[in-house]
């Protein structure tokens, strides 16, 4: 089966991180993993992580087609920076 054909679980924020890391498993290593697959879920819900965990969230449908979308650009080689259009630093986001 391929990634495209395997959707996450069920829309619970803990099941679309495990997707999100075993689809970008070959491409990210490590730590960096993590850290990216942390920033995709916070960036696409527009929550913290701790809002994600205190309110149990569910993503929508519209917020799985955009982390696939990210997928698909992380996968072609483009940095998380250009997909987002900005980057932290500090503290402070960068466009």
């Amino acid at each position: 089966m391929s990634f495209e054909d395997k959707w996450p679980v069920t829309n619970h924020w803990r099941d679309v991180q495990v997707w999100l890391e075993e689809a970008l498993n070959d491409s990210i290593e490590g730590r960096e993993l993590e850290s990216i697959t942390n920033l995709i879920i916070e960036t696409v819900a527009s929550k913290s992580r701790s809002n994600l965990i205190a309110f149990d969230y569910y993503f929508t449908e519209s917020e799985l087609v955009k982390c696939f979308s990210v997928i698909n650009k992380l996968q072609l080689g483009y940095p998380i920076q250009y997909i987002f259009e900005s980057s932290m630093f500090y503290g402070h986001a960068f466009r």
